[in-house]
């Protein structure tokens, strides 16, 4: 305001446009001009104010004349320029003019002068966002630079102190308890860090929320109370916490203090929870830094360790098979005695070990081996034979605070450590292993191990060179008669190498190209009449039983998709597997026994056509029945003799031969065992070859099966009963069940065979059940229990003649491995099938199941 009177009074007053109807008038907004156009914004000329209704009429006017011009910039009003005049009537259009030149100028003088204030700001808010930033860059350098924790708040610390308007900051770790421990500040304290805080609600808030706290009078925050010694010591007023967070978890907190009344401002908190963010991330990285080079150091550790146990199991488990490959390379005992002890002694570094062995009804143990020590006879029988006597092995680390050691003879009484372990096949004893040492403790339990798995090979070396001894004596007796089976074989071996296999090609239209000499000869066909022409032209000539060879050809001929890898005809169910083609046995119409193999030829996905073996196998046929008959005659021969010596040792063990000792009986004991034994054997190897030559003839009528369940069930128990193995078994079975078509005899035979199965590998309180059910026209038996189990890989197998698994249960039990062979034919002969499932696991146990014909209805096809 320049020219009144109260100038300085004008400035700084408003006024509303809305209240002014010149201002109004002189910026008004043309409606009808386009959208964009701007303001119709005009100067106003008023030649005397007191005429004019816009002005106040009740106030006295001093100035008269008046002009009011727009300042106009960019299109927008930003100012009035209003002049007046005491004389009326005194601005002209040239005044006019001029003064809205001046307006136009000054209003873009003033536009350029704001312009230029608002880029002085942004220049200085650049300035300082460039400034934070650069700070932010060098943090976040010094934090990736480095995994010491220490480090890393330090470099934080300093950065809260150098960006925010504090006067100390201090940083607060967790430990892995949770209680919080001061670990740095700045400027630094008086106290040794790191050093522990009282717990306050302050950490269970920022866990909470995981963000941060600000307060510019910590006297009025109840959460800060317990810190109030940590806080005087740096004169708090102001306080703003950070929370350490990645992840959900809180690592730490961050305090920035101020010794006076202060409110940090919004940017701060944002810039400070920056450089938090930052801080967190790098000491949670160092910390896992630290964690995973503490568990790799760990885990080295462990490798190391674990890579010498393994180092010394391979080189134990080296010496084992050095052991059992010296075992079986010959039959004289002697001599892979002395290498077998060679080798242990590589790792045992024994002074001396004895093989002691004791003979069957001898009282005296004789010397098999001996490494080191003296010459003489004498040994340690006392130690060996509590070794035999309790079944299990003794490591003395102190032989001489041993009372098995007194005694001893004056040339061990030098040694101070001793090991010995039993030889043991089975349930029976056979001798010992002793190994001396002069230095006290030389032996280990790893030691121990290794020599009692040597003593198992030992004497299954030692029992298999006495049934050698055994069965050469006998062999003696059968020797005319075995080199002429020798002789008949050999030229029987001759004979079948002598003569070639036929082969019989066909292409893809199934037309025979090939056709050679061995199959000219063997099918009586003329080569010069085959080659060339159809398969299909010959049917006739080699009978019916050639029928499913010949449609195989033709279906692989018309369809070569139809053939699937592992199709197999009698002759794979023979074998029990399966193999790749086709297998099939003729009989042709001369007589001759031919098997003919039937494999396609394919070049990758192209079928080329079909080759047949031809083998003529009639001889062979000729020998299996030879064979069923000498196994038959022998093994009814050998009934005789066991008959008369299983009843002459039931005399013995009944007195009938005068008082026996302990040591008589239980020679006598093992007698009958083995005679039991070998009568299992005799019988079933009778029962083989009477099904093998078709003298085993059913006598079918009806069968209560049910009843026969229940006697088989209730022998079971009473045998539990007599030998001490207590076991559940149950019986099961509908009231009506229907009789079955069987033959009394064999069909006992069936369920004792599978119920003494399940007794035999089900261990002591046991669970055993017989169920009987009706299934169709078929009555089926399921025997079940909850023992070893066959594991899956060797179920295809268990129906195998002499299979026998390598389960303990298995090994510890006697047994020909010819009970369920003979069980599934005698089960197939009466028109049943047989089958198992087991999960494989020891403790669910298996379930075998055979089913019979209802009396009155055709069998099962097998």
């Amino acid at each position: 305001a320049v020219g009144f009177a109260d100038s300085e009074q004008r400035i700084g007053l408003s006024a509303n446009i809305a209240d002014s109807l010149l201002l109004g008038e002189m910026i008004q907004t043309d409606s009808d001009a386009a959208p964009g156009a701007g303001i119709t914004a005009r100067p106003i000329v008023v030649e005397n104010v007191t005429a004019d209704p816009r002005f106040p009429a009740l106030v006295e006017h001093e100035y008269l004349s008046w002009m009011g011009v727009p300042m106009i910039a960019s299109g927008e009003v930003i100012g009035v320029f209003a002049l007046e005049r005491r004389e009326a009537g005194f601005f002209n259009p040239e005044h006019v003019q001029v003064v809205m030149t001046f307006a136009s100028q000054a209003a873009v003088a003033f536009e350029n002068a704001q312009l230029y204030q608002q880029s002085l700001s942004r220049a200085a808010e650049l300035d300082q966002r460039s400034s934070r930033l650069e700070m932010l860059n060098r943090l976040s350098m010094a934090l990736s630079e480095s995994l010491d924790p220490e480090q890393l708040v330090q470099h934080t610390l300093q950065a809260l102190l150098d960006t925010l308007q504090c006067s100390s900051v201090s940083a607060i770790l967790l430990d892995k308890d949770g209680q919080p421990l001061l670990v740095a500040e700045i400027p630094a304290g008086e106290i040794a860090l790191p050093a522990p805080l009282p717990p306050a609600p302050i950490f269970d808030r920022l866990q909470e929320t995981q963000s941060l706290f600000n307060t510019e009078d910590i006297s009025k925050e109840a959460e800060l109370a317990p810190l109030s010694e940590h806080m005087e010591a740096h004169h708090t007023q102001g306080l703003l916490a950070l929370s350490l967070a990645t992840g959900g978890q809180l690592h730490g907190v961050l305090f920035a203090h101020t010794d006076r009344t202060y409110r940090f401002t919004p940017e701060e908190m944002e810039l400070a929870t920056t450089i938090s963010n930052q801080a967190a991330v790098a000491i949670h990285n160092a910390r896992l830094y630290a964690e995973t080079r503490s568990l790799s150091q760990e885990l080295d550790e462990r490798v190391r360790e674990r890579t010498l146990q393994l180092e010394q199991e391979h080189r134990r488990a080296e010496t084992l098979l050095r052991i059992i490959t010296e075992l079986s390379a010959s039959l004289d005992l002697a001599q892979v005695l002395n290498s077998t002890l060679q080798v242990l002694n590589e790792i045992l570094a024994a002074e001396q070990i004895d093989v002691l062995f004791l003979r069957p009804g001898e009282r005296e143990m004789h010397i098999l081996a001996r490494l080191g020590g003296s010459e003489s006879d004498e040994s340690h029988t006392q130690l060996a034979r509590h070794v035999i006597r309790q079944r299990q092995s003794v490591m003395m680390k102190e032989t001489h605070q041993h009372p098995q050691w007194e005694g001893a003879p004056p040339v061990l009484q030098e040694y101070h450590s001793a090991m010995a372990v039993p030889l043991m096949v089975g349930a029976e004893v056979l001798g010992a292993i002793l190994c001396f040492h002069t230095q006290p403790e030389h032996f280990s339990p790893s030691l121990l191990d290794l020599t009692q798995a040597t003593a198992n090979q030992v004497a299954v070396s030692v029992n298999n060179a006495e049934l050698y001894r055994l069965i050469r004596d006998q062999a003696e007796d059968l020797g005319q008669m075995v080199r002429s089976q020798q002789i008949e074989t050999q030229r029987t071996k001759e004979i079948l190498e002598s003569v070639a296999d036929g082969v019989l090609v066909t292409n893809d239209t199934a037309t025979i190209t090939l056709f050679n000499d061995s199959a000219e000869w063997m099918l009586n066909l003329p080569r010069q009449q085959v080659v060339g022409k159809p398969l299909e032209d010959f049917s006739g000539l080699f009978g019916s039983a050639a029928q499913a060879w010949m449609e195989t050809i033709r279906a692989w001929s018309e369809d070569p998709d139809s053939y699937q890898p592992g199709e197999g005809g009698d002759g794979d169910r023979a074998g029990g597997g399966r193999i790749s083609g086709y297998a099939e046995q003729i009989e042709l119409d001369n007589g001759r026994v031919v098997s003919v193999h039937l494999a396609p030829v394919r070049l990758r996905d192209n079928f080329l056509g079909t080759v047949s073996i031809f083998r003529d196998i009639t001889h062979q046929v000729e020998v299996d029945r030879l064979k069923s008959e000498f196994v038959a005659t022998v093994s009814h021969e050998l009934r005789t003799p066991m008959t008369s010596i299983k009843g002459y040792v039931d005399l013995l063990l009944m007195g009938a031969g005068g008082e026996l000792t302990e040591q008589q009986l239980r020679f006598l004991d093992i007698v009958k065992s083995n005679t039991e034994r070998l009568a299992i054997l005799v019988n079933d190897l009778l029962d083989i070859s009477r099904i093998e030559a078709g003298r085993v003839q059913l006598s079918f009528q009806p069968l209560d099966l049910a009843e026969m369940g229940r006697k088989s069930v209730a022998d079971l128990k009473q045998r539990m009963l007599q030998e001490g193995k207590p076991m559940q078994v149950e019986f099961q079975s509908p009231d009506r069940l229907p009789r079955v078509r069987g033959d009394m005899e064999r069909v006992y035979q069936v369920l004792e065979n599978l119920l003494e199965n399940a007794y035999y590998y089900t261990p002591e309180n046991g669970h055993i059940r017989l169920k009987l059910h009706v299934e169709g026209n078929v009555v089926q038996a399921d025997i079940s229990d909850d023992g070893i189990g066959v594991p899956p890989e060797v179920q295809t197998r268990v129906f195998e003649r002499f299979y026998r698994g390598e389960h303990p249960f298995v090994l510890a039990t006697s047994g020909t491995g010819l009970g369920l062979s003979i069980v599934q034919t005698l089960v197939e002969m009466h028109g049943g099938r047989i089958w198992l499932e087991s999960a494989g696991v020891p403790g669910l146990g298996s379930v075998f199941s055979f089913n019979l014909p209802v009396y009155g209805s055709p069998p099962e096809e097998p």
